[in-house]
């Protein structure tokens, strides 16, 4: 998916005289589409994130980029010698330390610290391709999800760096859904460092290979399957999402923001939308600087 900026945001009277869970017309927020009109070697990124000093990082099939809202800079074989593999597929970013950890398509984890990446590579930490990588808060441990399952190895060598094998949870991964995986009744996934498993509802257990599932690296998720209820996963524990009756079906949240809005993603045009903490749904699209095509 391309990158999404929001540049401004004015919210209008109607929105917060509006019934509650009634669509109202979207506040004047405007988003910028950044892409290879930027300078980015492709539309598509896998993984985004923000470092403290403002940067935003995003992973994609051909390299990694920087960028700081105006100019980019782009990390990838040409450049530096580190990195073995430009197909990225995942990323996430260590807060002690500022590292940067980077999952691949042939099953590379890539550690860039400072200036400097390192590859692991002996033993291939994945059979498959990354889908999502953490680390503890501590950086002794490595999470790894692919299409196998979720792994935990221990990192013996910091400086180089090199992993030991560790815990496995088998299971079904999800790009959309960091390095969480959906086993036969669990689900497994890594909140705040550590490895969580729980059991699935009772109403998802038959239909692990329907589940659609969002989330973040702090270990909010949300899990859906045909006909059954939205689940949200916070704090360990699984629950029917507070807020599901006034969530269509063809949408998905996708994070919750530190104002208490839901951002959620519908199957249908326009893909975009805000469910507030009044209850309100507003949808954005192509006249707020939306492709109407794109995921």
């Amino acid at each position: 998916m391309p990158v999404l900026v929001l540049v401004g945001a004015s919210l209008s009277p109607s929105a917060t005289r509006a019934a509650r869970g009634q669509l109202v017309a979207p506040p004047a927020l405007r988003f910028e589409r950044v892409d290879t009109t930027y300078g980015f070697p492709q539309s598509s990124t896998y993984g985004l994130v923000e470092q403290t000093n403002g940067y935003l990082w995003a992973t994609t099939l051909d390299g990694l980029v920087r960028f700081d809202g105006f100019a980019r800079r782009i990390h990838d074989r040409n450049t530096d010698p580190g990195i073995l593999t430009t197909r990225m597929t995942a990323l996430f970013a260590h807060e002690p330390t500022g590292d940067l950890w980077i999952g691949t398509e042939d099953g590379r984890v890539i550690r860039k610290r400072g200036d400097a990446f390192s590859t692991l590579f002996e033993p291939r930490v994945a059979q498959k391709g990354v889908t999502g990588v953490a680390v503890s808060d501590d950086g002794r441990r490595l999470f790894v999800a692919d299409d196998s399952g979720l792994q935990e190895l221990q990192i013996v060598d910091d400086a180089r760096p090199v992993v030991e094998p560790g815990r496995k949870h088998p299971g079904i991964s999800r790009y959309s859904c960091n390095t969480a995986v959906v086993g036969a009744r669990q689900l497994g996934y890594v909140s705040d460092g550590e490895l969580v498993a729980l059991p699935l509802p009772a109403p998802l257990v038959d239909k692990t290979d329907q589940i659609s599932c969002r989330g973040n690296h702090h270990g909010i998720l949300w899990l859906r399957a045909p006909g059954t209820e939205l689940y949200r996963v916070d704090d360990d524990q699984i629950t029917v999402e507070p807020r599901s009756a006034e969530i269509p079906a063809s949408a998905q949240p996708m994070l919750e923001d530190a104002d208490g809005n839901l951002w959620l993603r519908f199957g249908g045009l326009p893909h975009l939308a805000r469910l507030d903490p009044a209850g309100n749904i507003t949808r954005y699209g192509e006249r707020h600087g939306l492709d109407p095509l794109a995921d």
